[in-house]
């Protein structure tokens, strides 16, 4: 499903209490968490970083040519307060049907696993050729396999 008005949010200040983080570790990092289930966009994140920052919850400098986002006392107090709720959006985020199992959970988790990586590492022609590359690898490995397993069958049958 979707994130839910403020879960981002939330979200992403329960992240930075931890460390200090730009706005592409806090995506990569929710991916993780949830493994992959959940990838918000920079779109959204960028926005809610300057939202934020706007709100008197945190503060954003230039670090090495990237702009990062830390708490402020405010920010960090934020979180103590709300630290259970806000865990349980990234817990919520888990696969009743398993990941690792078979079935349509397991095969839309890869899926969006697979939209995530070509968004962020996609980014130039180099990549665009390398990755449509490995597309087309997987597209027809599938369709051999797909066609081996259907020839078993008939054999067995």
């Amino acid at each position: 499903g979707r994130a839910r008005r403020g879960d981002l949010r939330n979200v992403i200040l329960l992240l930075l209490e931890e460390q200090p983080r730009h706005g592409y570790q806090l995506i990569t990092e929710v991916g993780e968490r949830t493994d992959n289930r959940w990838t918000p966009s920079p779109g959204t994140v960028y926005p809610t970083l300057n939202l934020l920052e706007d709100e008197g919850l945190i503060t954003i400098s230039n670090v090495g040519g990237r702009k990062v986002a830390e708490l402020t006392d405010e920010g960090r107090a934020t979180v103590e307060e709300h630290r259970a709720e806000w865990t349980r959006i990234l817990d919520a985020y888990g696969d009743p049907e398993g990941a690792e199992g078979a079935g349509p959970g397991a095969l839309r988790h890869e899926l969006h696993r697979l939209v995530a990586a070509v968004r962020f590492h996609g980014r130039d022609p180099e990549s665009f050729a390398r990755i449509a590359r490995i597309l087309r690898e997987a597209s027809e490995r599938i369709e051999s396999e797909g066609t081996d397993t259907e020839a078993g069958r008939e054999q067995a049958d």
